[in-house]
């Protein structure tokens, strides 16, 4: 029984941070919501909270139009 309540848990903590990290994005404060969301579930970088977005077609999609913007500026 137990592997079972720790796997609920672990979905139930993924959920919670796509979500987040969804409205953040959302309300166009990707970037201090995953801050904010790091420090709350004890990710000591934001890089492994960021990894959440791979879960998130719409975040892949926002990530993927913002480092080509990136990229883009980069280049001149």
């Amino acid at each position: 029984m137990a592997g079972i309540h720790n796997q609920e848990s672990h979905d139930l903590r993924h959920t919670f941070i796509c979500r987040a990290l969804l409205r953040g994005q959302q309300e166009n404060r990707l970037d201090h919501v995953a801050d904010a969301i790091a420090t709350y579930v004890g990710h000591v970088k934001v890089s492994d909270t960021y990894w959440y977005v791979t879960a998130i077609p719409e975040l892949m999609g926002f990530a993927s139009d913002r480092f080509s913007r990136f990229s883009s500026e980069g280049c001149r």
